[in-house]
């Protein structure tokens, strides 16, 4: 807030003040901003929408959405309010287009009743995943008309088979991070028969490109872009190119429901 206020040439106090009580319409802001970034010249082709989230520390439960949560500014958990954001980016410049907050489940407790009311809570929410947040933003973003040319997310969202599914469905390239120890089938894994018995997800190990992630039997790993030999030497990297085809198998990763995933 003091560096908005400098830039601005506000009085600190009075930028708070704007901020928190001022009748503007936050939602109406960003799509001001949508519709300037979409006549930009610099946004027209090769931008990345980037999909990431940002936390910011806080003393108590008093601000909207605040919980003891993930936040990775700090690499653990604390007392935390979490937005997901979407970032248009080229080589030369980026910007922020669009932005959630993140509601934890407990909020939407009948004993949050009063506290939501506090805050302003918006008539009609409900509780939402971080991935179904990102994927909201997308089809504002979509349907506003933002030239990107791929989405770019890490593992909280990549291995989220979902939103995976729902970017296959709308045919948009994306890039996910996805955990280092995700085990991949190539093909769905079927029921086993009354004469079948269930065999080793991991028969043989090897290294898809570019990621730390192990696979089953690695032929023709089905990615968006096909510039990588199936099993390349192991970067140190955890990246993936869009497996369309594949099903990841669980994360081992601590908690997930910390992340809202």
């Amino acid at each position: 807030m003091a560096n908005i206020a400098r830039k601005t040439g506000m009085v600190e106090q009075n930028t708070q003040h704007f901020m928190s009580y001022s009748p503007w319409s936050g939602p109406g802001l960003i799509t001001d901003i949508q519709k300037d970034v979409k006549q930009h010249a610099e946004f027209q082709t090769g931008a990345m929408l980037v999909i990431d989230e940002s936390a910011e520390q806080k003393a108590g439960e008093y601000s909207a959405g605040a919980g003891r949560q993930h936040n990775g500014r700090l690499g653990k958990i604390e007392m935390s309010q979490v937005g997901v954001f979407a970032a248009l980016v080229t080589p030369r410049v980026n910007t922020w287009i669009d932005g959630e907050l993140f509601l934890p489940e407990h909020w939407f407790a009948p004993d949050y009743l009063e506290q939501r009311k506090k805050v302003g809570f918006p008539k009609g929410r409900t509780f939402k995943t971080k991935p179904e947040l990102a994927w909201d933003m997308l089809q504002r973003i979509q349907a506003n008309g933002i030239p990107f040319e791929a989405v770019a997310m890490d593992d909280l969202y990549g291995r989220n088979a979902q939103l995976r599914r729902r970017l296959e469905d709308a045919q948009l390239e994306y890039y996910g991070d996805i955990p280092e120890n995700t085990v991949i089938y190539l093909d769905k894994p079927r029921s086993p028969t009354h004469s079948q018995s269930v065999a080793s997800p991991v028969k043989t190990t090897r290294w898809l490109p570019n990621s730390a992630t192990k696979c089953v039997n690695c032929a023709n790993i089905p990615i968006l872009s096909g510039r990588f030999s199936p099993c390349a030497p192991m970067r140190e990297v955890s990246f993936v190119l869009g497996l369309a085809a594949a099903e990841y198998g669980p994360s081992t990763r601590e908690n997930a429901d910390r992340d809202g995933c």
